[in-house]
């Protein structure tokens, strides 16, 4: 398989961080699964978990790293989707809210960028000294200069908002990327290192020796499974008919009436103009279906109760969750399971609870 998935330090089921290290990997398995190029994830990079080879006192953990054909780069995820604004590159970075502006964390740094400069620096001289255990003599040399040049991708999960105002960058900005996870593909795809250049076996050297990584096992068994099931949108008072979407494992999909939503877009129409631009976020997991309302104006109910901003809740088979207003005509959806399906695709339970 021309992506390979490992894994540094455990991680708790329930994190953030595996979260979107798990949309990370299905994205580069729908894309990568298939391709001559040869990718390397590697997630929780955490030497004050697992040791590394040699022992070094500085490192700072990293959320993943991804090995590509033409560029190594660390990876940052931060969950956020409201607009990130800062007017400096060595300021504070915000998170704009309704209800007022939170910084944006970035480990022991000021902020993310400054979090980037850190880790390059701290990572890059590691890669260097251990280069021996994984290279020959004469591509050690080869690339002795060549790993100051890391990438950072600072991967925004749900995404980054279109209304950021983040600040000039300078000369990071040709190794510094700053986007919605969602764009981690394009990244890998685009990106051209001009001397940090490894081979597939070189990358799988510098995983299994220099990191003492071991394979991610789960992640390899649970990508090509079949899907979970199918999310349903209805839409009763603008007069669309019921949209069926396949959720896989590590899938993610946003509702909303922005032409910018990745999933579902709703009509401009009747109770549907309640919904906001990005109103909610539907992702799962290896076997949940998870909702989370993305800071709209008119909330979105489960049980009748409305979620806060950011908020998780898993979405049980039938149950109903209403976007921007309760009334049975409003727009809803639920989750239907695979199970609840024959082999010609039908469903074979006519009947779905839930309440609003």
């Amino acid at each position: 398989m021309p992506v390979e998935f490992y894994v540094h330090a455990p991680m708790p089921d329930n994190s953030n961080e595996r979260r979107a290290a798990c949309r990370v990997a299905r994205l580069l398995y729908q894309q990568y699964r298939d391709s001559e190029d040869h990718l390397l994830l590697v997630v929780n990079v955490d030497p004050a978990q697992a040791a590394v080879a040699p022992p070094a006192h500085d490192l700072t953990q990293l959320d993943a790293l991804l090995l590509g054909p033409n560029f190594v780069a660390i990876l940052d995820f931060k969950n956020y989707f409201d607009p990130i604004e800062s007017p400096s590159a060595h300021g504070a970075w915000y998170a704009v809210t309704r209800h007022g502006a939170k910084k944006v964390l970035g480990g022991a740094s000021e902020n993310p960028l400054q979090q980037a400069y850190r880790a390059r620096a701290a990572w890059s001289a590691y890669f260097q000294q251990v280069s021996a255990q994984f290279l020959a003599p004469e591509r050690q040399q080869a690339l002795h200069k060549a790993w100051p040049h890391l990438s950072f991708f600072l991967l925004f999960h749900p995404y980054l908002n279109a209304r950021s105002r983040l600040p000039a960058l300078g000369n990071a900005d040709h190794w510094f990327h700053p986007r919605s996870i969602d764009q981690v593909t394009e990244l890998a795809y685009a990106l051209r290192s001009p001397l940090l250049r490894l081979t597939p076996a070189e990358c799988r050297g510098l995983v299994l020796h220099g990191l003492r990584a071991q394979p991610w096992d789960d992640m390899a068994q649970l990508l090509p499974q079949q899907v979970l099931g199918y999310l349903m949108v209805s839409e009763p008072d603008s007069r669309r008919a019921p949209v069926r979407y396949p959720l896989s494992p590590f899938d993610a999909m946003t509702i909303g009436r922005s032409a910018s939503v990745q999933g579902h877009r709703v009509s401009s129409a009747g109770l549907s103009l309640q919904v906001s631009g990005r109103h909610a976020q539907v992702e799962t997991t290896h076997q949940d279906v998870l909702l989370q309302d993305l800071g709209s104006k008119n909330g979105t109910y489960v049980n009748g109760q409305c979620l806060e901003a950011g908020q998780l809740v898993v979405l049980q088979p039938g149950q109903r969750a209403f976007l921007g207003n309760t009334d049975s005509q409003a727009c809803h959806i639920w989750f239907e399971p695979r199970a609840w399906y024959g082999d010609s695709g039908n469903i074979t339970l006519v009947t779905q609870t839930g309440s609003s």
